[in-house]
């Protein structure tokens, strides 16, 4: 094989991984029924996986492996529909914290049953 035939093959594997992530975005946003995107989704997700004790979202947004900034937009507009709550931490007052709200647990409870 040439270096034409490997590189033509790397560029089919990428366009489809990309295809495949659109679309597993669109079907995703799909089941969501526009109460959230699946961003937002991954989010709450990601906040969930700290438990009991609420995480920072620089904590969050390295666990995404995503930038503080998009983070901070998605967690704005979460917190718009009343899926989370953004506090300062009481310790360190330039901290912030990201906190699921009792909207955003009973959501995701409905969802558990939908799927079994």
């Amino acid at each position: 094989m040439n270096k034409e035939d490997i590189m033509n093959k790397q560029k089919f594997i990428f366009s489809q991984l990309f295809l495949l992530s659109n679309k597993l975005q669109v079907m995703g946003d799909r089941v969501l029924t526009g109460e959230m995107t699946i961003h937002q989704w991954l989010l709450t997700v990601a906040i969930a996986q700290f438990g009991d004790i609420p995480p920072l979202r620089c904590e969050v947004a390295d666990f995404m492996e995503s930038s503080h900034q998009n983070v901070k937009q998605l967690a704005l507009k979460l917190q718009r529909k009343g899926f989370i709550n953004i506090e300062k931490d009481k310790e360190d007052l330039r901290a912030i914290r990201l906190i699921l709200t009792e909207k955003s647990i009973v959501f995701w409870k409905s969802r558990q049953t939908e799927v079994k």
